[in-house]
């Protein structure tokens, strides 16, 4: 794990450093959100890289002009030297996952180790490294329920899709908090006491729960105790699964672990304060927003999607989509995901499961 260079002088203007996404529209929106609150300049410092320079180049493109209020810079994190000590450039560290790919995640322990705190989505792994409000931030996430997700399995099943289309269409169906995630960076921009504590805490976190000395004798806890269930279970029946393709399961159903909620015919869904169907239009047809769009409602439907949520303060996710077809209100429920991952309307959920 990489430490931080306590010589490191840090200017007064914060520098939030990130690693490279599929999407960034999240981050986009939370930084310009919080942007625009500070009285001085916010640094977004992306270090990474992508396969398709040509993807690259579209995707610093967008997300400059998604959030113009931040000064965006990009490393290229293929140097071995800039992957090293990159963390001494930040005042803190940002990674919203949304992502089916993200079984656990390092990088948030990097970022620890060098005693830097986090803002992160409670997706997964994450959760099992960065504490809330002790080490950082976790930030609510949502996904659909499992059942709504069988379109993808299928489609990549027959090769229709290809691997990054498929978790890709997986992550646009997946919404992390917008107002939760630019309070926390607005926190930590404004406070730089709560970044020293957070960012010791983090650091004692990591090496004592977290370093490979602790965590190795864990695995082998884990080992052993799935030794003794599959020795248990030997002669067991397991029931075959005739309702799917076992190969290629609905990635809502086999990932459902993963957000902190799943959106149901009963939650209850608002359109975001301030929005017009201009906004709404622009951010939901822009290129960041249509990765996979053969997965994403018509712009006739989007129009109707938002029009019954500008109807009433705020409604449940089965009363705004049944004014659709039946064969197409699961997938209008879907949507309303996608309309909160770009800050269309706002998810209400029921609990709250973030806790350490």
């Amino acid at each position: 794990m990489t430490k931080a260079d306590p010589t490191k002088k840090k200017k007064s203007a914060p520098k939030i450093l990130t690693g490279f996404r599929i999407h960034p529209e999240i981050k986009t929106l939370a930084m310009e959100a919080a942007a625009k609150r500070l009285d001085k300049p916010l640094y977004w410092v992306m270090s990474g890289w992508a396969g398709d320079e040509k993807y690259a180049d579209s995707y610093h493109g967008e997300t400059r002009k998604a959030c113009p209020s931040v000064q965006y810079r990009i490393v290229d994190g293929r140097r071995p030297e800039v992957r090293f000590s990159i963390w001494s450039v930040a005042d803190f560290f940002l990674s919203l996952s949304d992502n089916i790919q993200e079984t656990y995640g390092l990088t948030p322990l990097e970022a620890m180790a060098a005693k830097l705190p986090c803002v992160v989505s409670d997706w997964d792994g994450y959760r099992e490294s960065v504490r809330d409000k002790l080490d950082g931030f976790r930030i609510a996430t949502y996904s659909p329920r499992a059942g709504l997700g069988r379109d993808l399995a299928y489609r990549y099943a027959h090769g229709w899709d290809s691997y990054s289309h498929y978790i890709g269409a997986a992550a646009q169906m997946t919404a992390v908090d917008i107002g939760a995630s630019a309070e926390a960076i607005y926190q930590l921009a404004t406070q730089p006491d709560l970044r020293k504590r957070m960012g010791e805490a983090a650091q004692k976190q990591a090496q004592s729960a977290l370093d490979w000395k602790v965590i190795i004798p864990r695995y082998q806890a884990l080992w052993a105790e799935q030794n003794r269930v599959r020795l248990a279970a030997a002669k067991a029946q397991i029931p075959r699964n005739t309702e799917e393709d076992p190969w290629r399961l609905d990635p809502f159903r086999l990932f459902a672990s993963y957000p902190t909620e799943w959106l149901t015919p009963y939650t209850m869904v608002a359109l975001t304060p301030g929005m017009t169907w201009e906004i709404a239009k622009t951010r939901l047809t822009g290129a960041l927003a249509n990765f996979t769009p053969q997965m994403l409602p018509a712009l006739a439907e989007m129009e109707a999607l938002y029009a019954a949520l500008a109807a009433q303060p705020q409604a449940l996710a089965a009363d705004l989509v049944s004014g659709f077809p039946a064969n197409r209100r699961n997938f209008m429920e879907r949507s309303l995901i996608w309309f909160a991952k770009y800050g269309v309307a706002s998810i209400n959920g029921i609990s709250d499961r973030i806790s350490n």
